[in-house]
């Protein structure tokens, strides 16, 4: 490719999805530093692309805006006058299907992603199953990319960025102590969208507990402390994520304490004096998540920002399963806990975890507390070590 040319980028949702969509942006626009990409996607999802120079959003409501049908055809009408020279389709969903057959029509290049539907259904279907991997999102992200004339691979052309100052991160915790960086940060997402992905409320309680009581030796015999960061959004979860806290001081729920800008002071506040801009709560998230040395997350958003970041992810699965495609970028398969499937051999029972399987509900209890905890305990080692 030796034409400079301006490409769209749809994908509309949701956030993980997006989030493994920048390990292949990097590649791409990094090897192609002179083109310039739109990507077309959610206002709430822009900060994950701060970090790309040639690189812009074009927001999208599907809610206001862009609402219906009549909403798609302005969507088009509004992307045509960027006159781009092609479209990658990385949702090939309804919506963005109308709109890259619209430029289709209008004569435009074109590339959508292969879902691979066929391996999927094969892999979740409760007869005959077929048990093997699928090629993971961020391949497909990167195969529908080179269908059109670029050329990246990922695990050749990816570099991580540096390390985010923590600039935004209002919490609990002093950052600016010399030897902060002296202790291990754990951050930990008990959520997901669907309970079927979600670790049992007590069983989740029971390791916070035992990683909040857990020291090593650091740097000649100094004992340091694991601090414990809860992430999580909205009333429903904030409840919970108290009870997870407890009265231990080493153990944050990070839950609406994000700071904003004091613009006066040059600061920022412990608790929202007024409300939050959202997407620079979302760039504090971001900040810290960068600089954690683990994050133990469910199948969902939180592990692929830290892993986005080269930060090590312990993913606790539940009716669904690394072999659909969803593992987070270069992902360990030590730090894969899956359901017991001589217990429950039917797992995974969908690709996204929506599809409830009777007698099921408890599948996620084989994934012993314990053997979480041992693995902890060796990611720091290795941290100590480096």
């Amino acid at each position: 490719m030796t034409k400079k040319s301006t490409t769209l980028i749809l994908r509309f949702s949701s956030l993980g999805d997006v989030a493994m969509t920048v390990p292949v942006l990097r590649c791409i626009t990094q090897k192609y530093p002179d083109d310039k990409f739109i990507f077309v996607t959610n206002d709430k999802f822009s900060p994950l692309f701060d970090e790309f120079e040639n690189l812009e959003v074009f927001a999208v409501d599907f809610k206001k805006s862009y609402k219906g049908l009549f909403g798609l055809l302005k969507l088009f009408r509004n992307l045509l006058k960027i006159r781009p020279s092609k479209i990658v389709d990385l949702h090939s969903v309804i919506r963005t299907k109308i709109i890259s057959v619209l430029f289709k029509l209008s004569g435009y290049q074109i590339a959508s992603l292969d879902k691979n539907r066929r391996g999927r259904r094969l892999l979740t279907r409760k007869k005959n199953k077929i048990f093997k991997p699928l090629k993971s999102v961020q391949l497909l992200y990167q195969d529908t990319f080179n269908k059109i004339g670029y050329n990246i691979d990922l695990m050749r052309d990816h570099s991580f960025p540096r390390l985010a100052e923590l600039s935004w991160a209002n919490l609990y915790y002093d950052f600016r102590r010399s030897d902060y960086r002296e202790d291990f940060w754990i951050g930990i997402a008990p959520f997901a969208k669907h309970k079927n992905k979600v670790y049992p409320f007590d069983l989740m309680q029971k390791l916070v507990e035992l990683l909040s009581k857990k020291t090593f030796m650091y740097d000649g015999g100094a004992h340091r402390k694991f601090y414990l960061f809860l992430f999580g959004h909205g009333d429903s979860e904030a409840k919970l994520l108290e009870q997870l806290n407890g009265k231990d001081e080493y153990t944050f729920n990070i839950n609406g304490k994000f700071a904003v800008p004091d613009t006066d002071n040059g600061f920022f506040f412990e608790e929202h004096e007024r409300e939050p801009n959202k997407n620079d709560i979302f760039r504090s998230e971001l900040e810290l998540i960068s600089n954690l040395n683990l994050m133990i997350s469910m199948d969902s958003a939180n592990g692929h920002l830290a892993a986005n970041y080269a930060v090590p992810v312990i993913t606790l699965w539940g009716h669904t399963h690394p072999y659909a495609g969803f593992t987070t970028f270069n992902y360990d398969s030590k730090n894969q806990f899956t359901v017991d499937r001589e217990k429950f051999p039917m797992i995974p029972t969908s690709i996204y975890g929506n599809k409830t399987t009777n007698g099921y509900d408890d599948a996620m209890r084989t994934i012993k507390v314990d053997e979480i905890v041992k693995r902890v305990d060796e990611i720091c080692e290795e941290w100590v070590e480096d």
